[in-house]
């Protein structure tokens, strides 16, 4: 087993670090719903913002996997929950106390610069809407809220592993998985592809004909974050487990960037309305069919590239592997603070988009170098040492 996956740290920091395009881009995006929208749109960033959704948490959440499996398998399941709790747990508790009243206030800000009204009273005004409900703290640390109830789905599908229906069940997995490695790429692709957009029938079957709630609690542990991305934590975590599927994952095919990008370009057509479809139900499976196409021949392409060009170890893409974590958790409130300020600039939705985003990526670097140089902070927005900062699964 090597020591260190290089190839992968890349590919979970590259998609971690496409948040930052995908955010600010959102902000300048026509019709799309966002925390902020500008008087000035694009339609295409709105294109760019909707084909970067189509893949790119369902290929992160793959990387998840694999790296949760591969802390899970080396002690007990018990000693990896609170390691959980800790590495993701505590920075999401304190990421929500402190970031979501500064991201709520530049929302205010940003609403008042665009309705041309007087700028009310900003902490009055946040402090109003943080109390309206526990939906209003989270923003985009719901991947966080996501990747801990995965984790805990993960070590208790590992207590079942020896009994019980999940045992009789490994066989069968064994079995499709050896399958999948045996074939062409775009036809694994397309075996994962269906087997995941089942976890995505199932949610829209309980949220439509049989009307089940599958987010009690407002946006804070939506049920279908975890249904939906379920299926790519444990094609991570399987990847880990059988090694000829990150090796089939990771083998070049012709098929596979026409997959990836006609998926990716087609989601975004479709969920825009560019490519109209009547039925709004035909359009709600075909977007989630076309995402769980896009997310898997996107892993096959990243994985691809990365493991044939970026195995070794490399200093800049080591440092940025290490940072992407803080880098993404502090990015947002910076983005819509600038996003507000520029309403009423005059600037283009491109011009405004390239300068939100250089000031966004140059800001978030400055304070990841401040966190890390703080043990105490270090351990808040990461749950480690600083020294052991490195991977986030």
């Amino acid at each position: 087993m090597p020591g260190r996956y290089h190839y992968l740290d890349v590919v979970r920091a590259t998609l971690m670090l496409l948040g930052l395009p995908y955010h600010v881009a959102r902000i300048y995006s026509a019709g799309a719903p966002n925390f902020l929208n500008a008087e000035v749109t694009s339609p295409l960033l709105t294109l760019m913002s909707d084909t970067l959704h189509s893949f790119r948490m369902e290929a992160f959440f793959s990387i998840a996997g694999f790296f949760s499996y591969l802390i899970l398998v080396r002690g007990p399941t018990g000693n990896w929950l609170v390691e959980r709790m800790q590495r993701v747990g505590l920075p999401l508790l304190v990421c929500t106390l402190a970031l979501a009243p500064i991201m709520t206030m530049a929302v205010v800000l940003g609403e008042a610069r665009l309705a041309s009204a007087p700028v009310p009273d900003l902490f009055a005004a946040t402090a109003e809407r943080l109390s309206a409900g526990p939906g209003g703290w989270v923003y985009h640390l719901w991947f966080l809220h996501c990747l801990l109830m995965l984790s805990f789905l993960l070590g208790g599908l590992r207590g079942l592993a020896a009994r019980g229906p999940v045992a009789r069940l490994r066989p069968v997995a064994d079995w499709l998985t050896r399958w999948i490695c045996r074939q062409p790429g775009w036809l694994g692709g397309l075996a994962l592809s269906l087997g995941s957009f089942a976890f995505a029938l199932a949610m829209l079957v309980l949220q439509g004909p049989l009307g089940i709630n599958l987010s009690p609690f407002g946006a804070m542990f939506r049920l279908t974050n975890v249904l939906q991305f379920l299926p790519f934590f444990l094609i991570g975590a399987v990847m880990c487990r059988h090694r000829p599927l990150l090796e089939w994952l990771t083998r070049p095919d012709a098929a596979t960037p026409i997959l990836a990008i006609a998926s990716a370009v087609l989601f975004a057509t479709v969920s825009l309305d560019i490519t109209p479809v009547a039925d709004p139900r035909m359009q709600r499976l075909l977007v989630a069919a076309l995402a769980c196409l896009a997310g898997v021949f996107w892993l096959r392409l990243l994985l691809g590239f990365s493991s044939r060009h970026l195995a070794g170890p490399n200093r800049g893409f080591a440092y940025f592997a290490a940072a992407s974590y803080t880098i993404y958790l502090v990015h947002l409130p910076i983005a819509l603070w600038i996003g507000a300020l520029l309403i009423g600039s005059g600037l283009s939705a491109g011009a405004a988009f390239v300068l939100n985003l250089l000031v966004t990526l140059a800001l978030s670097i400055a304070l990841h170098e401040l966190i890390r140089r703080s043990p105490l902070l270090t351990y808040l927005l990461n749950g480690k040492r600083p020294k052991a900062v490195a991977v986030v699964a």
